[in-house]
């Protein structure tokens, strides 16, 4: 299993005047890795003052943006556009999973199963705050 280096635990300890040897010798990693983070944060402009109060995920978001993002295998679905159909009399959701599943094949993608399609579309939480009555109430 991967283990992440804590930058923030390295940045740490660089503040306190440890070598980047010590540093890595404390925190079980290499000193090239040290050495990496010390001069990510010099690039962000970012000092010890700057990330105290931050959380080791947080600043790792910040240094290695791309690192570790999920991403999906599915063409992601237009919700907006989703979301404004549903409003036009006679427009259902199977009918424009249908629509976006046809598409995704014709330019042979992946496309999103039903359920998750329904479910991002009919959650209360979702950013486009929409919520779905199937009872049309």
């Amino acid at each position: 299993m991967y283990k992440k280096t804590k930058p923030r635990s390295v940045m740490e300890l660089l503040n306190k005047n440890l070598s980047e040897k010590e540093v890595a010798a404390i925190l079980g990693c290499s000193r090239n890795t040290v050495s990496e983070i010390k001069e990510l944060c010099r690039q962000q402009g970012m000092t010890w003052d700057d990330i105290q109060d931050m959380t080791d995920d947080g600043l790792y978001d910040i240094l290695y943006p791309k690192k570790f993002k999920r991403t999906t295998n599915y063409v992601p679905v237009d919700y907006a556009y989703v979301h404004s159909e549903l409003k036009k009399t006679g427009v259902t959701m199977k009918l424009l999973w249908e629509e976006y599943r046809d598409r995704c094949v014709s330019e042979g993608r992946e496309y999103c199963a039903y359920p998750i399609f329904t479910v991002k579309v009919s959650n209360p939480h979702f950013k486009w705050g929409f919520s779905f009555n199937p009872s049309g109430v």
